[in-house]
């Protein structure tokens, strides 16, 4: 396979080094991506589950006379404790792997 270093006549068998050097960083945006989206769905989902959490609280407080709102209100309190130091956590490893791509970009 030979180098075509200007990428204009890059014809078959040849190899432009701009295109290669991009295709990796591409991809590793491209991942990073997939991950951002992945933590938005499961994101979506954990707020789900604290909505039912304050439906059961509010259904509690009118039909059980609160008993359970103390056990609700905490496991709210961790629902979102527990997901916000996951999603900063994830936040933190996806914008090292940005820094990265961006300063091979450079």
């Amino acid at each position: 396979m030979t180098i075509n270093n200007s990428c204009e006549c890059a014809g078959s068998g040849s190899a432009c080094l701009k295109k290669t050097k991009k295709a990796p960083l591409q991809s590793a945006a491209s991942q990073i991506a997939s991950e951002a989206l992945e933590l938005l769905r499961a994101t979506h989902e954990r707020l789900e589950h604290m909505t039912a959490v304050f439906n059961s609280v509010s259904t509690d407080l009118k039909h059980n006379h609160s008993h359970n709102v103390k056990d609700l209100a905490a496991l709210g309190g961790f629902l979102g404790d527990d997901w916000a130091n996951y999603v900063d956590s994830q936040v933190g490893h996806m914008q090292k792997e940005l820094d990265l791509v961006e300063a091979a970009n450079e």
